[in-house]
């Protein structure tokens, strides 16, 4: 070819280009001309809409999820994102994922939300996270604004923020994990960061004896021990005096010569939960066996959610043995009215009725009683819902026509659905048993 040819097609093109430039122009105009509806909002409707966007949950640092989404999508977005506080008032950061990030994740978050009470949950090893000392005094800095703080952390990373002194003048709500690793030494303690927490009522310790942490015990008025020795969860109920509210699970029980039975006038739930010591660990909780050690005059609501004791047939042979009035002995001078069995199995079920039905003097004051079955058939030893409904209706009967028809007043089965029935004046809850409710009519 030519170079005469050459020059003429490129001509060409250049025409054709410069042709099709002008209709992207044209397109343009049209597009920029347009109004968006949206866009026509005032700032402060956008900014509330924007809030609800929000999710409901402690989402990580996502750009697929509110706040982080919108400022993506526009200049104008952009700017009301940024000037809107309450959009940044809420930062669950996962340390090992974000480890190069975390001191400016941190300080983006807690500039933006300004004066606004914060929400933070930080999980990892933060000591080793790039600028920790800028992470440390940011976090010191604005930690008068805490309100509810969940802290994963080793317990280098507690010694490492203890040297700053936050002060926590306004946190309300605080949750602590010690994540153990194989080169850390036994923990020293005690932390005393969150020692003078004014306005502190709730705390959950997971896995963290009392001694290692200095708080506000005689302000608390809920707790939660997880995974907790007996003979710790016994000093915390005495460190607690104005606990209303408490839950353990416990996987170490202590020699019960050595356990002086302690009264708790303040206390009005009482929950004993099932749980494992670790992730890879069989050892299960054993948390019933405290009940034999306190004195609780003033509970309303007990409440066993699986313990360990429920998979073994040591309290069976302990009730048959006549001994059940040890559990309830606790509550004997108090006025227990509700109490909730949390996956009981089929043994103790008919034992803890057969005695409701005969002796006014076991658990008086029952108003209401609540038993959760497995959903599934497959969980081994446990009662079934139907199997449950059939063995109750005759021991409610007589409980009723022993103490009156106003004193027992609610029997509850949670399955599934729920549905509810009347019969002589008692509530009766049972969740999606259509089959077994004739039992009860």
């Amino acid at each position: 070819m030519h170079s005469k040819d050459l020059r003429n097609e490129v001509d060409g093109i250049s025409r054709d280009i410069s042709s099709l430039q002008a209709r992207l122009n044209e397109k343009q105009a049209q597009l920029d001309a347009l109004t968006y509806p949206v866009l026509s909002l005032p700032p402060e409707i956008t900014s509330e809409i924007f809030i609800h966007c929000l999710p409901t949950w402690w989402s990580g640092v996502d750009a697929k999820v509110a706040p982080l989404l919108f400022l993506q999508i526009c200049r104008r977005w952009r700017e009301i994102v940024i000037s809107t506080p309450a959009l940044w008032t809420s930062l669950n950061l996962d340390v090992a994922v974000r480890k190069a990030h975390v001191a400016d994740i941190s300080r983006t978050w807690l500039e933006r939300s300004r004066n606004r009470p914060f929400y933070v949950r930080f999980a990892g090893s933060i000591a080793d996270i790039d600028d920790f000392v800028g992470f440390a005094e940011n976090f010191a800095r604005h930690a008068q604004r805490f309100n509810f703080m969940v802290l994963e952390l080793s317990e280098r990373d507690f010694q490492q923020l203890d040297v700053y002194h936050p002060e926590f003048s306004s946190l309300c709500k605080l949750v602590l994990r010690m994540e153990t690793r194989e080169q850390d030494e036994a923990p020293q303690g005690p932390f005393e960061m969150f020692s003078s927490a004014p306005l502190l009522e709730a705390v959950t310790l997971h896995g963290i004896p009392p001694a290692l942490v200095a708080l506000p015990w005689g302000q608390l008025k809920s707790f939660i021990g997880d995974l907790m020795r007996l003979s710790d969860c016994m000093e915390v109920l005495r460190l607690m005096p104005n606990l209303t509210t408490c839950t353990f699970s416990i996987f170490e029980n202590a020699d019960p010569h050595d356990t002086v039975v302690l009264s708790h006038p303040s206390m009005s739930l009482f929950v004993l939960r099932h749980g494992f010591q670790s992730s890879d660990d069989q050892e299960e909780a054993c948390s019933l066996e405290i009940l034999q050690f306190v004195h609780f005059p003033n509970l309303r609501v007990l409440r066993l959610e699986g313990v360990k004791d429920y998979e073994t047939p040591a309290l069976d042979s302990f009730i048959e043995r006549g001994q059940l009035w040890m559990i309830s002995k606790a509550f004997e001078q108090g006025r227990l009215s509700h109490l909730d069995l949390w996956y009981p199995s089929d043994g103790i079920v008919r034992i803890f009725l057969e005695q409701l039905a005969s002796d006014e003097d076991f658990v008086p004051g029952l108003e209401r009683l609540s038993v959760h079955c497995r959903k599934y058939r497959h969980f081994m030893g446990k009662i079934e819902p139907e199997v449950l409904l059939v063995i109750a209706a005759a021991p409610i009967a007589r409980r009723r026509r022993l103490l009156g028809t106003t004193e027992f007043k609610s029997f509850l089965v949670f399955s599934q659905m729920p549905v509810k029935l009347k019969k002589e004046g008692m509530d009766i809850h049972i969740n999606g048993l259509q089959e077994g409710l004739k039992l009860l009519k």
